[in-house]
């Protein structure tokens, strides 16, 4: 493993120790580390400018090399189309800066995780007993009172119409949810209360015990309140993510969700020789097979394509590390599967040092690049635009109106 990945993935596998497989109401529970860190800030993803939202190392003037021709073509769509982003955790007034000048419209920010904290480029575990209702109130407040600033270039997305004025004031639309629903304490109550904040969509399971999901031999399942939960998201305009959901868990929520649904950041399964896991389970939106790929796009949704290396995309034409090429082929895979229409750009943009994005696409003043690669590759205008934000455009417009 290259070391520079050894930071958040040390992280996340310290958080899995954590877990018993089983706990109080056969929730799961957390076990006590041997040392706790100390307390974590009351906001999440919080970093000085010199830590970048991305790939630490990427250099932001790279430019994927194409004729004037296509250079051309290339920018005229990007500028013409909605971008929007899937999956971020960015928060701070010099990622919002970045994304202004990078043309992106809007983007999914992930306030929080359940249990998980990435502090000034540092990842660490949240304590047990924290008060995650508290917290997440005060990262909505905080992104609220940013929103609310003279000349401020961001625009909290509340119905499908802030898209189009986020798109026609060049400001930055931001898309509000969780990755996990800790900050719900297991009380449908707090939906409302996270919605009258901007929440907007939300995703419910992240990778350690909750309130909506119930372990199962067969895997998770729903549990009342996530049950309860996804019918209250339908009825009050909340997007379902679907994002890490597996097995009954997953068959019940796309079942009972309106459409469409989403996964915000993912890849296929296929393409990576399976080697980030092999799933036992006939349904896994983490790392997707062609039965999972069918079932989101057969409720109208896109799947976001997830950046990192090599977690997610390896590298399949020679090189040592994963390159816009590779995620051409995710990209063709879903398009040749189900279409084009259920493509979209997950990214999982975050400001922690320790990991790697694909090359020429590692931090958000690249994005552009995913355009000029498109149409090297032979992608029509129409699905550059569609990939780029239109797909991700036509879920908030379905349930923000």
């Amino acid at each position: 493993m290259p070391s520079r990945l050894r930071g958040c993935l040390a992280c996340l596998r310290k958080l899995a120790g954590l877990i018993s497989p089983s706990g109080a109401n056969g929730r799961g529970a957390l076990r006590a580390p041997s040392s706790l860190p100390p307390p974590p800030n009351d906001y999440n993803f919080i970093h000085p400018p010199d830590i970048i939202c991305g790939d630490q190392e990427a250099d932001p003037d790279w430019r994927y090399p194409l004729s004037p021709e296509e250079e051309q073509r290339a920018m005229e769509i990007y500028r013409r189309s909605m971008v929007i982003v899937s999956h971020t955790h960015c928060v701070e007034r010099s990622d919002f800066d970045e994304m202004q000048r990078a043309g992106i419209t809007a983007a999914v920010v992930k306030l929080d995780i359940d249990l998980f904290n990435m502090i000034n480029g540092q990842c660490s575990y949240g304590l047990p007993g924290e008060d995650w209702f508290a917290r997440g109130t005060r990262a909505f407040q905080r992104i609220n009172q940013m929103e609310a600033e003279p000349g401020s270039n961001i625009l909290i997305v509340r119905d499908a119409s802030d898209l189009h004025r986020a798109k026609r004031e060049g400001k930055v639309g931001l898309i509000l949810g969780f990755e996990g629903a800790l900050a719900l304490n297991g009380e449908l109550k707090n939906l409302r209360h996270f919605y009258d904040l901007g929440l907007r969509e939300l995703q419910p399971w992240f990778l350690v015990p909750n309130q909506t999901m119930v372990p199962k031999p067969s895997g998770q399942d729903l549990s009342d309140f996530g049950e309860a939960l996804i019918k209250e998201m339908n009825r009050m305009g909340v997007v379902l993510d679907l994002e890490l959901m597996q097995g009954q868990g997953f068959a019940r929520a796309i079942r009972l969700a309106k459409e469409p649904v989403y996964v915000s950041h993912t890849a296929v399964a296929d393409l990576d020789g399976k080697q980030k896991h092999d799933s036992p389970y006939p349904f896994d939106a983490d790392q997707m097979n062609d039965a999972t790929i069918r079932a989101v796009a057969e409720r109208g949704g896109p799947m976001g394509l997830h950046f990192l290396y090599p977690n997610y995309i390896r590298p399949r034409h020679g090189t040592e590390r994963a390159t816009l090429t590779d995620l051409m082929d995710h990209m063709t895979y879903i398009r040749d599967l189900v279409g084009i229409d259920h493509v979209a750009l997950g990214v999982d943009f975050f400001p922690a040092t320790g990991y790697t994005l694909i090359e020429g696409a590692g931090r958000i003043a690249q994005f552009p690049n995913v355009a000029r690669a498109m149409v090297r590759h032979g992608f029509s205008d129409e699905e550059i635009s569609r990939v780029l934000g239109g797909n991700m455009q036509r879920i908030f417009e379905a349930h923000l109106n």
